[in-house]
């Protein structure tokens, strides 16, 4: 099927729509087709890919953002810190679980993973 320029402007359209979470699964799945098309891409690189790039759910976000704004403003309760407390373990094991993957892909492409990082365009997050 050829691509037409109004076929690819209806493409890029539909991607401005998509929610966070989403745009950060369909450019996990472009990432991996790029890779198959670049190099044959082992399953197990394509699976740690997704993985890799998956981002954190808009329902988690959602609760998050505003929770961490009030903490800001310290309007917070008790219960509110609570919850956000619980929020940000779980982003923590998300994370976590992100940079497994990513030394795991280190590892199979036998770099290292600040190299693999760099390749990825993941910069480490700034601590402040």
């Amino acid at each position: 099927m050829p691509i037409t320029q109004d076929s690819k402007r209806d493409l890029l359209h539909a991607v401005e729509l998509l929610s966070p979470t989403d745009f950060q699964t369909f450019v996990s799945e472009v990432m991996a087709i790029k890779a198959r098309r670049n190099r044959a891409l082992p399953a197990e690189e394509a699976e740690l890919l997704k993985e890799i790039n998956e981002g954190l759910p808009d329902s988690l976000m959602n609760r998050y953002v505003p929770l961490v704004e009030k903490r800001k403003k310290g309007s917070l309760s008790s219960e509110e810190h609570a919850e956000l407390i619980e929020l940000s373990d779980q982003i923590e094991k998300l994370e976590a679980r992100r940079v497994r993957a990513m030394s795991e892909l280190a590892a199979l492409r036998k770099k290292t993973l600040s190299h693999v990082m760099k390749e990825l365009g993941i910069k480490a997050p700034a601590h402040g």
